[in-house]
């Protein structure tokens, strides 16, 4: 008996070609392999860089033809897979950046007296953390605004002038900015 035999090579095919993840530390997402040839490996590229194995803004893995993309950093890369026959896909990933937020979720600060201050930590953002020039505005109601580090943390320290309210605008390294209205300083 004679059993024809025809192995066929698939262009390799995905379900989808992008993922966007709303920050690093969100859940792992998957794309399904459509069809392909077994053996896949992966490499990233950022922007006009040559490709590498190293994976610094997501990580993929397959398993039983399930891609898994676990995000690391903010950024964009192109995932490129390529299977044991040399056919290749791109998938575009982009990882967003940390919002920007302070402790307890704080929208706005109240400092509690003429010259009495106040602190507050940044809980969540990118590093390399700014604060907005103080305007005349701002120097009415605040003797002082300043960014003070301890122990690794970053944090919002705020010293009262005179009653009022005024408005300071916190940013990081990712662009991301967080307006903290209704600064108020009140006599005791």
């Amino acid at each position: 008996i004679t059993i024809p035999v025809v192995v066929n090579i698939v262009d390799l095919t995905l379900k989808s070609n992008e993922a966007t993840f709303a920050e690093p530390d969100a859940e792992s997402q998957y794309i399904s392999i459509e069809r392909g040839n077994g053996g896949y490996s992966f490499t990233y590229q950022v922007g006009d860089s040559e490709p590498t194995t190293n994976a610094t803004i997501v990580e993929a893995t397959e398993k039983e033809n399930l891609i898994t993309l676990k995000p690391k950093a903010r950024g964009d890369v192109k995932v490129i897979v390529t299977d044991q026959k040399g056919s290749v896909e791109e998938i575009s990933v982009k990882v967003n950046p940390y919002n920007l937020k302070l402790e307890n979720e704080a929208t706005s600060l109240i400092i509690g007296g003429y010259e009495a201050s106040t602190e507050i930590a940044i809980t969540r953002g990118n590093g390399d953390y700014k604060l907005a020039q103080l305007t005349d505005d701002n120097k009415t109601y605040l003797k002082t605004a300043e960014l003070i580090t301890e122990d690794g943390a970053t944090k919002l320290k705020l010293t009262g002038k005179k009653l009022g309210a005024t408005t300071l605008e916190l940013s990081d390294a990712a662009g991301q900015k967080l307006t903290l209205p209704g600064m108020l300083s009140y006599g005791i």
